[in-house]
């Protein structure tokens, strides 16, 4: 996949993540977010392991991809979680998850830049 398609879901899905968790938190409790979390994790673990199993350059390790998977979806789930705690107003919470999600794939990018030295 090129970088541009990379930077593309790396902006998007956290908002959209957001969005699904707030809304799934809203409508149907805590176990409605933990179902969404599988859902969205999962869908982005087989994405990403299609992506490994085709890798454009010397290959990203799959533990890189599971990461990106795992960890800003939890993030986001966890700020929708705790924002509904706090009675913020729902575009604020919509703001907050996708935001967390954002800037935990920031992160991760930073750590992974590091650890691979590229």
């Amino acid at each position: 996949m090129p970088a541009s398609t990379y930077a593309l879901l790396f902006t998007l899905v956290p908002f959209l993540f957001g969005f699904v968790a707030v809304f799934a938190l809203r409508a149907g409790g805590r176990r409605a977010l933990a179902l969404a979390w599988m859902i969205g994790s999962g869908l982005l673990v087989v994405l990403g392991v299609i992506d490994w199993r085709q890798p454009p350059d010397e290959g990203t390790p799959l533990i890189a991809y599971l990461a990106f998977a795992l960890i800003p979806t939890s993030v986001a789930a966890f700020a929708a979680d705790r924002t509904a705690r706090s009675q913020m107003p729902i575009v604020a919470r919509l703001l907050v998850a996708g935001t967390a999600g954002w800037f935990s794939i920031l992160v991760l990018v930073g750590v992974a830049t590091l650890i691979v030295g590229a």
